[in-house]
């Protein structure tokens, strides 16, 4: 019976149950797994179908000095200095400099080319760094605006984070930081349709800890990282949420984030960006978390909704920001593990639901 049934629906994942560590281990990352895939999928409506570039991907990179330097402009977004200047316009600082970069990708995200780059601004040594591009190939996404837009959202995500390591230090003993690295944008002179993020080059492989719709990793699974989305919203008075969390793990436990999404109240704000889902998107996140005891000594106002706590404790155990949770002092035995998977109704997930009520 088995066999036909691998006949007519194809390949199915074998699950030893002889050893209960290695059944909790493969429920963790079958339970991860199909959560990120349904929620990803039931999203679709805001998913673009719009024609995107093609590029062959090169993981080698190239003899920078057989690589033609290319004149630029630079570009940089001048960080916020309040909450309340986050929600107006940005300035930006202009300079000049020379990059070189890759004739190919080296990777290939859900809105991103990354190239190997070498950065030379006037004045200053050269960088090796990263170069992103848009995939999506319209003309009208591909225009310094909408660069920007990408920008001020990571340099907004960027101060929500200093603040944040602000408030965990008052808190904790050893926070565990977050952080965006700098960045910037280049547009070739002579050429204004070629234009690139700027980030430094991170020499690990890049994780996903939640997206913009809702979807946690529990493969390792982050309490600080959901706890940091949960402080977006509570800290801007409800107004916005930093999400769409990837990036890597130093191995000081700093957490290096990229590529952020923000929600915005406003559901116009940086539109051309197409990762605002607004409300939608904050009631998303909140639909798929659980405070843990990091919520609850960050001051954050506990989230109620539909969840079955005690059955994903007991699987996401090992996934515990275990050092930072003892050094806060925080009981495990009396508080239970801070790392909670969902017990999602699919069906209803995305049903009117007022969030902003019930968070009380």
């Amino acid at each position: 019976m088995f066999k036909e049934f691998q006949f007519t629906y194809g390949k199915i994942d074998e699950i030893n149950v002889k050893n209960p560590n290695e059944l909790i281990s493969s429920i963790t990352s079958t339970a991860s797994d199909v959560i990120m895939t349904t929620i990803h999928n039931t999203m679709s409506l805001y998913q673009t179908t719009d024609k995107q570039k093609t590029y062959t991907l090169l993981g080698t990179e190239p003899a920078w000095l057989t690589v033609k330097a290319k004149n630029i402009e630079i570009f940089e977004v001048i960080p916020p200095q309040s909450v309340e200047a986050i929600f107006q316009r940005l300035s930006v600082g202009v300079g000049k400099g020379v990059m070189k970069i890759a004739k190919n990708p080296f990777a290939q995200g859900s809105l991103r080319y990354a190239y190997y780059g070498q950065l030379e601004p006037i004045g200053s040594p050269t960088a090796k760094v990263v170069y992103k591009e848009l995939i999506n190939a319209d003309p009208q996404y591909n225009t310094l605006q909408v660069y920007l837009q990408h920008l001020e959202i990571h340099t907004i995500a960027q101060f929500l984070a200093t603040k944040f390591n602000e408030k965990q230090r008052s808190v904790f003993s050893h926070p565990l930081e977050v952080l965006y690295a700098d960045a910037s944008l280049v547009r070739r002179i002579g050429i204004r349709t070629k234009i690139y993020q700027v980030e430094p080059r991170l020499y690990q492989r890049i994780q996903k800890w939640n997206n913009n719709s809702g979807g946690v990793s529990f493969k390792d699974y982050s309490s600080i990282l959901q706890s940091f989305s949960h402080w977006t919203y509570q800290y801007t008075a409800k107004r916005l949420m930093v999400v769409d969390l990837q990036g890597v793990k130093t191995h000081d436990n700093t957490y290096l984030l990229t590529d952020p999404a923000i929600h915005f109240l406003d559901i116009k704000r940086y539109c051309e960006a197409r990762t605002n889902l607004g409300v939608k998107g904050m009631r998303e996140f909140f639909r798929t978390h659980t405070c843990t005891p990091v919520c609850e000594k960050l001051g954050l106002l506990k989230v109620e909704n539909s969840i079955n706590e005690h059955i994903f404790k007991q699987i996401c155990t090992s996934n515990t920001d275990e050092s930072f949770l003892t050094a806060c002092n925080i009981n495990e035995d009396e508080e239970g593990c801070s790392t909670v998977v969902r017990d999602i109704d699919h069906e209803t997930l995305h049903s009117d639901f007022d969030f902003l009520d019930t968070y009380k």
